[in-house]
């Protein structure tokens, strides 16, 4: 009660000074006695913040009991930084399990640190005693490396951010960053740039670093179900020049644990046949003959036979990207599927081996060289049903122009609003086009109108 009536004394005079446009000291200072007291009524919590006091410690003999030795590996570099165990133990897992283990280092009075360069031993502790530290693109996967090793969590997590956009599809780095991760051993690194490369397989065998991966990695990237290419003639085309590259060349058991990474049977007929010819030295491994042979096997197959393989074996399942390949359909129309196909279309699979077919179309169009097209738009041939004529027209590229997919539209030819179509047919629509890399660059594009007689 007492603080309460000293609380509205303070009020009441501070407003009649306030309407005498005067505040004595005396008055200021009554209204922040009262101003914490009501606080105190309330509860109030306290926080000091000691970052500057603890930045302040860096590298400094005061309490410091421990000497941290950051040498290179030719040795030829060194130096000596004091240290301070509590701040060392609260950031770094590593440091607080070889102060608590009981191990030789804890009663020791300096702790060599074996390969690290001391310039970025120093960035790392600055960082560790509360220091703003600036970090450059060729110094962020080594930052990353020690955040790693050393079990720093907060700079691990901001470090790994900055990997996350610096390494991507677009900027075309996947593989050097992938090389200098593998060398550091850094786990963390080596994931996010493997899944970045995966992404997108054909640009990273474009860039000049991807020569220079490691066996074990080029094994593992082939390996994995998740890399994503158009045509396995890719990856072929990648395993190649990588081994072009290397001197000398991988010994024939180890040539041949990477040509079984290849799904031989997606490849066409016609590269398989050229194989020994394109690639020289992958012909000089005595494994190359019956890979190629379960190829052309894959090719002769009925298309049970084919379900059945791609079922059973790895290298006969398409990869992450690739469409579905189907016979090439016979241009014209109009075609219905064979039963085997409608067999198909019904099943409640849907998965990338075994796409869904539609069981007929009013008119299919063959489109060679699709990938090599220059044209911004093209017409297919006209086709007629319920006794009007038709056109498919085609954007290999886009109707935008991006590359990234094609438009297909359906052309009524019909210029005027007031023309009907003969017959009055039920409203025209497009299924899903069957589209895929067929017979080494053929797509095909089908088409269904209702009222297909």
């Amino acid at each position: 009660m007492m603080a309460d009536d000293q609380g509205r004394r303070v009020r009441q005079r501070t407003e009649e000074s306030s309407s005498q446009h005067a505040l004595t000291a005396s008055d200021v200072e009554d209204v922040r006695v009262a101003s914490l007291q009501a606080d105190l009524r309330g509860g109030e919590t306290l926080r000091l913040d000691v970052t500057s006091h603890i930045s302040a410690l860096f590298d400094s003999a005061s309490l410091s009991d421990v000497e941290l030795v950051a040498k290179r590996d030719d040795g030829l570099v060194e130096r000596r930084f004091r240290c301070h165990r509590v701040v060392l133990a609260s950031m770094s897992s590593y440091f607080r399990s070889l102060f608590t283990s009981g191990m030789a280092e804890v009663s020791q009075p300096a702790v060599v640190l074996h390969g690290v360069d001391p310039d970025l031993c120093e960035r790392v502790l600055r960082l560790l005693y509360g220091q703003p530290v600036g970090v450059t693109q060729e110094s962020l996967m080594t930052v990353v490396h020690l955040a790693e090793f050393y079990g720093i969590a907060p700079l691990l997590a901001r470090t790994s951010a900055l990997l996350n956009s610096f390494v991507t599809i677009g900027a075309n780095n996947c593989c050097a960053q992938l090389v200098e991760a593998s060398a550091l051993r850094c786990a963390q690194a080596q994931q996010h740039c493997r899944a970045v490369l995966l992404r997108d397989f054909a640009a990273a065998v474009r860039q000049p670093a991807f020569r220079k991966l490691e066996l074990a990695t080029i094994a593992e990237l082939l390996e994995d179900d998740s890399l994503a290419c158009e045509e396995e003639v890719v990856v072929l085309q990648g395993l190649s020049a990588w081994c072009t590259a290397q001197e000398p060349l991988p010994p024939d058991a180890q040539l041949a644990q990477l040509l079984a990474l290849v799904r031989w049977p997606l490849l066409p007929m016609a590269r398989l046949a050229a194989v020994e010819d394109d690639h020289p030295l992958l012909a000089t491994s005595s494994a190359l003959p019956l890979l190629l042979l379960e190829g052309f096997r894959y090719h002769a197959a009925e298309p049970s036979a084919k379900r059945a393989m791609r079922q059973s074996h790895a290298r006969c399942r398409p990869r992450v990207g690739m469409l579905a390949l189907f016979p090439l359909l016979p241009q014209g129309g109009p075609w219905r599927a064979p039963a085997i196909w409608k067999l198909l279309e019904s099943t409640d699979s849907n998965t990338a081996d075994e796409p869904r077919v539609p069981s007929q179309f009013s008119f299919v169009w063959n489109v060679p060289h699709f990938r090599t097209l220059s044209c911004l738009s093209m017409y297919s041939p006209a086709f007629r049903v319920n006794g009007h004529s038709w056109k498919l027209y085609l954007y290999p590229k886009g109707n935008n122009a991006s590359g990234q997919h094609l438009s297909v539209y359906l052309d009524s030819g019909i210029s005027d609003a007031h023309e009907m179509l003969p017959e009055d047919p039920k409203a025209p629509y497009l299924l899903n086009p069957l589209g895929g890399f067929l017979n080494d660059g053929t797509i095909s594009l089908g088409v269904f109108i209702e009222g297909l007689p």
